[in-house]
């Protein structure tokens, strides 16, 4: 099959590409910007013809809201690109891996299992970048053989933009001390990139349509990952404290279900949070 894979220069994407060109199953190429300059441009879906048959397109473009900007310019380029992306599927009749996020359930972050039966968000709950997340998916889910993957906080040693998990790293890695807000209580669930791009083979290899959870499903507190880290740098000689400032999310929750994917894809993670977090180390 003709796999092309969009968003190439960002972690998920990267990662996806780069697996998939290892093996021999599949004609893969990536949507540069010499072939699309802009996915977001109404001319695009005009330029992916040029590029002749693509049996499958795993989508993982997508603009990132930069802090101090307004969300809302993120929601709209990315409704563009996913509009384009949708057409020439529906015109062409190709199938879509889209990647999504945990953020879409209604209860994300709760005190409660979140599975794929969870409700999603509605306009009145929040932002519209990630209300633009929740379209998109119902959007792409009108194709047959759709195959959406809700990501949970992705990492590896690609990645370019600062989440908790970097920014502790970097902090032993320079030996400084290692703050944490309010109790360190907050968790997360970490999913490395090579998982997520194991994933995507399942889906591919499974022909496999529908919505799948991508998770660890090992949360992890902010004060045991800040331990975690140090305690994989022998030479680490700096303080680990909160830094006495609230945690806005201090009751935040990353209780995540991958059983979905286990059972229909046959995808487990098999990265450990301690062997990714030494690499990047």
């Amino acid at each position: 099959m003709n796999v092309l894979v969009t968003g190439t220069s960002g972690l998920i994407g990267g990662y996806i590409y780069s697996e998939l060109k290892k093996t021999s199953l599949h004609n893969v190429f990536a949507a540069s910007r010499e072939l699309l300059p802009d996915l977001a441009d109404s001319n695009t879906s005009n330029l992916l013809e040029k590029l002749g048959t693509i049996d499958i397109i795993i989508h993982c473009a997508a603009k990132i809201p930069v802090p101090g900007t307004a969300m809302g310019d993120a929601a709209e380029t990315n409704k563009k690109i996913d509009l384009n992306i949708f057409k020439y599927c529906k015109k062409n009749d190709t199938k879509v891996i889209f990647m999504s996020g945990m953020s879409v359930y209604a209860q994300y972050g709760q005190n409660v299992i979140i599975d794929e039966t969870m409700p999603l968000l509605t306009n009145s709950e929040t932002s519209s970048y990630f209300q633009e997340k929740v379209n998109s998916e119902l959007l792409f889910m009108e194709l047959s053989g759709t195959v959406v993957l809700r990501v949970s906080s992705p990492y590896g040693q690609t990645q370019k933009n600062s989440n908790v998990l970097k920014i502790f790293t970097e902090n032993v890695k320079q030996n400084n001390d290692i703050c944490y807000h309010g109790t360190g209580g907050r968790t997360q669930d970490f999913v490395h990139g090579l998982d997520i791009a194991s994933a995507v083979s399942c889906a591919l290899r499974q022909s496999a349509s529908g919505i799948f959870n991508i998770v660890s499903g090992e949360p992890i507190s902010m004060k045991q990952l800040a331990f975690l880290i140090a305690s994989l740098s022998p030479s680490y000689t700096g303080k680990i404290h909160s830094n006495n400032l609230d945690d806005l999310q201090e009751n935040f929750r990353a209780n995540f279900s991958n059983e979905r994917a286990n059972k229909i894809l046959g995808w487990k993670p098999i990265i450990s949070l301690s062997t990714g977090i030494s690499e990047l180390l």
